[in-house]
């Protein structure tokens, strides 16, 4: 009895010391769950502190949660299934440009559907929300919802600031050059966006577009100055990488902690994410893999989506699921096989564990490129990986401490704040409604057009003023010779003629 009283008391002090609980709108139509496994806490968090919170998303939260409102609307998952099986499979490209054909098309899509469906459209008829949080995921055009339930938009994103959010909030240009294909496909992106947001949101009921894009208060995003380049964020751009991590692990399930625990030499943990799956690797890839962990005196920790694999070494275990951070969080674990995901890169660094990264599409390569540089992991491509390159790669990081330190020092930094990820992102947000949209934090110049933005209007007035100097100078200087030369020549050009 005394343990139920101890709950409620604590709950009423919780309700008591959130003066105004807000509702809050959550709208993440994401193809992938690892998007939303990166945000999820923070809508959690926020309902544990009392506000009405709102999910609309593809993936439950998996257990009951007061405050927490699961609005689950399937989206259509068998192209974008299909796309990451023949990327696991080696017959398609991970080049960009070819996974944007399909993939920007299936989130648009998925996005488009679940604003029309119909839960969804009771929601819009009926519910007000004093927030809207937008999961970004190249489909800027679902900022319309902030408009139509009269409230300020937050975008939250599960990488650092994206190239083509620049120009959406005024942030200034990255120290990293941007390519010519990350602008087209800005261009490319920003154009089906357009299309989709008239379709959604007409012209005689909403705000034009471009307006909305602009007009959002708060961009939370997946980035900390420790983890590449640094770079200059605006006061409404908020750094919450490690969103994910929690304070504490959880315990691993009685077969999982016997298998990491007895790995007294070590654990190589491998996973290469949620959308690429380990069983549609090529038979001869998964058969490297098996062999050299044969030869390895480590235990090894295999996410595997089948019950079982040929040929399977006794040092290896598979498990169709694998909790990752919990299992990075592990002392035992001493090297992680990925495929540098921005999550497992994330979660990696915040546990100093070095990183053998295969990437396989979008921006895994990236990210494999940033920690390369920084010195704690090794990169094997896909059409890398031979026995005698994985071998050599696993001798080289398994025999010197220098990956373990470097990422060690990383790992200090990235830890080192004043607030969580999760406590700095609900202050935010609670500040933005408290201060009606906090609009006093936007860049004034984020209205600016192109010609602006670049100050090319200021080169074409002086280009304009220099020019009609050089020209008034060029007549005053020969009416100047005319007056002081002109009765010489003359006479001249007359004896020439007589």
């Amino acid at each position: 009895m005394s343990r139920f009283i101890v709950i409620f008391l604590i709950k009423l002090i919780v309700r008591l010391s959130l003066a105004d609980p807000y509702k809050i709108l959550c709208f993440y139509p994401t193809l992938s769950r690892s998007q939303l496994v990166f945000a999820q806490p923070l809508f959690t968090a926020l309902a544990e502190k009392g506000h009405q919170v709102t999910v609309v998303s593809p993936f439950p939260l998996g257990k009951s949660l007061e405050n927490y409102n699961d609005v689950v609307i399937p989206v259509d998952f068998e192209k974008h299934s299909e796309m990451a099986a023949s990327i696991a499979k080696g017959e398609s490209s991970g080049n960009p440009l070819i996974i944007l054909r399909g993939t920007v098309k299936s989130i648009l899509d998925g996005t488009h559907e679940t604003l029309n469906h119909p839960d969804f459209q009771k929601i819009m008829q009926d519910e007000k929300f004093d927030v809207v949080i937008n999961g970004f995921i190249l489909n800027d055009f679902q900022l319309g919802l902030a408009t139509h339930f009269g409230c300020p938009s937050i975008m939250i994103l599960s990488a650092p600031v994206l190239g083509i959010l620049n120009d959406v909030v005024g942030q200034p240009l990255h120290p990293e050059s941007v390519s010519t294909g990350e602008k087209l496909i800005g261009i490319y992106v920003t154009y089906l966006n357009r299309i989709y947001y008239e379709s959604n949101f007409p012209s005689e009921k909403y705000p034009s577009y471009d307006e909305v894009r602009k007009n959002f208060s708060l961009l939370l995003v997946n980035g900390h100055f420790s983890q590449g380049v640094v770079r200059p964020n605006l006061p409404n751009v908020i750094e919450v990488s490690g969103l994910q991590i929690p304070s504490k692990t959880s315990p691993l399930p009685d077969d999982i902690k016997n298998f990491v625990e007895g790995a007294v030499d070590g654990l190589i943990f491998v996973l290469f994410g949620t959308n690429i799956k380990s069983k549609d690797l090529p038979k001869e890839k998964r058969d490297i893999l098996l062999k050299s962990f044969s030869g390895l005196k480590q235990r090894i920790l295999w996410k595997f989506e089948h019950d079982s694999i040929e040929n399977l070494p006794s040092n290896v275990m598979i498990k169709k699921w694998l909790p990752q951070n919990d299992i990075l969080a592990h002392n035992n674990t001493k090297l992680f096989i990925s495929h540098m995901g921005f999550g497992s890169y994330v979660e990696a660094v915040y546990h100093a564990v070095p990183i053998i990264a295969i990437p396989f599409a979008g921006d895994q390569m990236t990210n494999a490129a940033k920690a390369l540089n920084e010195g704690w992991i090794e990169i094997l491509l896909p059409s890398e990986l031979t026995e005698s390159n994985l071998n050599s790669t696993l001798d080289k990081m398994l025999g010197t401490e220098k990956y373990a330190n470097t990422v060690k020092i990383l790992s200090d930094l990235f830890k080192d704040k004043p607030m969580s990820p999760i406590d700095t992102a609900i202050y935010w947000i609670e500040y933005v409604i408290r201060h009606k949209g906090a609009t006093h934090m936007k860049y004034p110049g984020v209205g600016l057009n192109f010609i602006q933005s670049n100050s090319l209007d200021v080169f074409g007035f002086l280009f304009v003023v220099a020019y009609i100097c050089v020209k008034l100078m060029s007549y005053v200087i020969k009416r100047f010779k005319t007056f002081c030369f002109g009765s010489k020549i003359n006479n001249v050009k007359n004896k020439k003629n007589n």
